[in-house]
């Protein structure tokens, strides 16, 4: 019952957050089971944690290593486990052709692809409500269309230089893979320092990138 499960149901799903570690162990647990890791551009992950988390600055600075994780896991995992197994989606990609992504996962999924999903009119949340945009930037209250495209490049006024520079600089190489183009700025070290030289826990993931290379499956 608190998986709303009955006897209609032949699949069932579950969200999880920051357990892209655990996908392998998933599948392996799971013989008919399929896993999906949804991936957003780094800049706007830090954008968001930045605007809305429950932790004190600079707590929000440890979303860039755990997108570095991510990306890093994602690519290593899309290598190594089936294709009909494992599938990778961008936020950009569902957010800028939803109707698109969606068929691309009811495929995926194996689920026969009823009008229903298609049409984000008749979208609800698990209690049955009208779906609603799920945004930092966006007041779920207001009638106003959600701004795709701004949730997609708000973080070119929402970040610093610094917050940018640190991003690009840790995150980069799978930027790239993914299709995340770099923005080309210019931050000082000295600047980027000071975002979270004062705390000991962001401090240790920097130290731990930058001398490991690896990121973190942390909450703040």
């Amino acid at each position: 019952a608190s998986l709303y499960l009955n006897g209609q149901v032949t699949h069932w799903a579950e969200k999880c957050q920051l357990l892209w570690r655990e996908i392998p162990l998933f599948l392996d647990m799971m013989p008919n089971g399929r896993a999906i890791l949804v991936l957003r551009d780094p800049r706007s992950v830090l954008a968001s944690f930045k605007r809305y988390t429950y932790a004190p600055p600079p707590a929000y600075v440890g979303a860039i290593f755990n997108c570095l994780d991510a990306m890093k896991g994602g690519q290593q995992m899309a290598s190594e486990l089936p294709e009909d197994r494992f599938l990778i989606v961008r936020y950009e990609d569902a957010a800028r052709d939803p109707i698109g992504t969606a068929r691309k996962l009811l495929s995926f999924l194996k689920i026969s692809g009823e009008d229903y999903a298609l049409d984000r009119t008749r979208w609800q949340d698990v209690h049955g409500r009208p779906w609603v945009a799920n945004s930092s930037f966006h007041d779920p209250g207001k009638t106003r269309e959600f701004d795709i495209e701004a949730s997609i490049h708000r973080w070119k006024q929402a970040l610093s230089p610094a917050e940018i520079g640190l991003t690009e600089e840790v995150c980069g190489p799978y930027m790239d893979h993914f299709g995340y183009k770099l923005s080309g700025v210019v931050a000082r070290w000295t600047d980027i320092a000071r975002l979270f030289m004062a705390d000991d826990t962001i401090t240790g993931h920097f130290r731990k990138w930058l001398f490991t290379g690896e990121g973190i499956e942390e909450f703040p």
